[in-house]
């Protein structure tokens, strides 16, 4: 599977394979495939749309891959975790308050 990792700085391509797509998918690639072919058009981009624009953190293996003679980076998602709201509030007030008492 792969897609496009966004966030405020940019966008990425990433990819992801068997377990952690089905990770991210909440189901396998082949049953995937019988929900696409099953359901109406409609119904199957709502079921879509769930998996999209969820807040989570990556944990992302860079790999340099060669293509038409020029090295670019691959990277690959190797984990991936919800957003625990209340942790981030937690952890940006204590960078404010780092930054207040620097």
């Amino acid at each position: 599977s792969s897609g496009i990792n966004a966030e405020y700085g940019g966008a990425q391509w990433v990819f992801a394979f068997n377990d952690e797509a089905e990770n991210l998918l909440g189901t396998s690639a082949n049953e995937l495939y019988e929900l696409q072919r099953s359901l109406p058009v409609m119904d199957f981009e709502i079921y879509l749309s769930r998996i999209n624009f969820r807040r989570l953190t990556f944990r992302l293996k860079v790999t340099m891959k060669y293509f038409q003679g020029s090295q670019h980076p691959q990277y690959t998602i190797i984990g991936a975790e919800e957003v625990c709201a209340r942790t981030e509030c937690l952890h940006l007030l204590m960078q404010i308050r780092r930054l207040e008492n620097s």
